[in-house]
């Protein structure tokens, strides 16, 4: 009688109490066993074994075996640069970052002036449509009163020489070597003029203005300088005018005179 395997067995169409007989491997003994009894051990849910498969079981499943990662590749927790992703964060892109999610304020948000911290004094105050501003306004560009000629306070006083803002005296050393017509050494309050030989001045070229003064003095050592007394080497606007009707002689080493212009004359009057 051929081999008879179990999965052969008619497990669905004989009874469960039917027999079956069964020889052991060396043919020397026969059981009995019933189908109901073969059915059992190849049906039904297995027993409870899945600790069994754990890591620390008898039977461990491994994660390569079922191609899982274990939890310590290094893969899951290694540092590493992200592709570029920049456009999926946008407004635009599949996963957009909003404002408030990055403590940022929407680009149409607004502020009550109270919440600006460094708004400034000027936040607050309007401005005048035209004209001048008013106490509670801030001013135009335009406002009158930033370009109108007015009478400055008093403050003489500050101009003095002890002053907080003196004013102190324009110095000019020029050194002549040849006489001079029409002479231009530049508007300064005192002219010290040095001369390498005697030299005649018929005419001062540096200010027109009424009642303007200079102080000349001779610091030569030994020369004299001579101004000329109405000379007509020089235009008539710039001669000198001496009470004395006389040229006028500043002598080396300290001589001195007080021009003051007089514009009705057109002449510089020596003092």
């Amino acid at each position: 009688m051929p081999d008879t395997f179990i999965s052969q067995l008619p497990l669905s169409s004989a009874a469960a109490d039917a027999v079956v007989a069964a020889d052991s491997g060396d043919g020397t003994v026969t059981n009995k066993v019933t189908l109901a009894s073969i059915a059992a051990l190849g049906g039904g849910a297995p027993a409870s074994h899945a600790a069994t498969h754990g890591s620390a079981g008898t039977d461990p499943i491994t994660p390569a075996a079922i191609g899982a990662v274990a939890t310590n590749d290094a893969r899951l927790t290694n540092a590493r640069a992200p592709t570029g992703h920049a456009s999926s964060h946008g407004s635009a892109g599949t996963d957009p970052i909003t404002p408030a999610a990055i403590g940022a304020a929407l680009a149409g948000h607004q502020h009550t002036l109270s919440a600006v911290t460094d708004a400034g004094t000027a936040a607050s105050r309007d401005v005048p449509a035209a004209g001048n501003a008013s106490s509670t306004q801030v001013v135009l560009g335009s406002d009158g009163r930033l370009s109108d000629s007015r009478v400055p306070s008093s403050h003489a006083s500050s101009h003095r020489s002890t002053g907080a803002d003196a004013i102190t005296p324009v110095v000019l050393t020029p050194s002549l070597t040849t006489s001079q017509n029409d002479w231009a050494p530049g508007v300064a309050d005192v002219i010290y003029i040095t001369a390498s030989g005697a030299v005649n001045i018929t005419g001062l070229a540096a200010s027109a203005v009424n009642g303007f003064c200079v102080l000349l003095v001779n610091v030569s050592a030994s020369a004299n300088i001579t101004l000329a007394h109405e000379s007509t080497s020089s235009t008539a606007a710039n001669r000198f005018r001496s009470a004395y009707g006389a040229n006028y002689v500043l002598y080396a080493d300290g001589g001195s005179a007080t021009l003051v212009y007089h514009a009705a004359s057109s002449r510089w009057r020596i003092l």
